[in-house]
């Protein structure tokens, strides 16, 4: 009803949340809306299920296709270059993520104290600089699924037919071009699973796409 976040309470900290007035019942169920008193639990493995890489070197007559993607499934990091974007504070400008646009803006209409659905698991809180610390506090809320597919290079050469080579008075020409890095495939736009195996990122981009065209001669 208040559009603030709500944390899983530790058991063992309500009489303190209480006191602290951190305590949020709903529905007969505790909450808290400071991670202070919250549950701090596990919330899964940084490391990819499985990881590896996929290529392939295929030839016909003078064409040559090599294509090499990386990969890896599972895991989780924690996206705190996308928390940052999502919270904001009274002393300074900085960008925002544009999903701050789905921010709680006022309850919904026929929602009531005591209907069922009153907790939005995926919802996003209210932007108030005053609450931010307490909206966006670190939590498994940003943790992001690792999981990510890089096409890492493609590159496509011609080598002309010894026919030709002779008519022109060279030992051989070809031709390649390609590109590295054509795309990341990722849970969120901007993250780069492949920072580490740490489980964090920092605010580096992702790998730059590079295209190339050259030419190889030989006398």
């Amino acid at each position: 009803m208040t559009g603030n976040s709500l944390y899983t309470i530790d058991p063992d900290q309500v009489e303190s949340a209480t006191k602290a007035g951190k305590l949020v019942s709903i529905n007969g169920t505790n909450y808290t809306n400071d991670v202070t008193y919250g549950l701090k639990g596990w919330s899964g493995s940084t490391l990819p299920k499985v990881y590896g890489s996929i290529h392939t070197n295929l030839s016909w007559k003078g064409l040559s296709l090599y294509v090499l993607a990386t990969y890896g499934i599972g895991g989780k990091l924690m996206d705190s270059g996308y928390a940052n974007l999502m919270g904001h504070a009274a002393n300074n400008a900085k960008a925002l993520h544009v999903d701050v646009l789905k921010s709680w803006n006022g309850v919904p209409a026929g929602m009531t104290e005591t209907s069922a659905n009153r907790i939005d698991p995926n919802g996003v809180p209210v932007m108030d600089m005053n609450l931010s610390t307490y909206n966006n506090a670190t939590s498994d809320r940003w943790l992001t699924d690792a999981s990510y597919l890089v096409l890492k290079n493609v590159t496509l050469s011609y080598a002309l037919p010894n026919s030709v080579n002779r008519a022109l008075g060279i030992q051989g020409l070809s031709i390649n071009c390609g590109v590295e890095n054509a795309f990341t495939l990722t849970k969120r736009q901007g993250i780069n699973p492949q920072y580490g195996f740490s489980g964090g990122q920092d605010a580096t981009y992702v790998t730059a796409r590079i295209f190339n065209l050259g030419a190889t001669l030989k006398f």
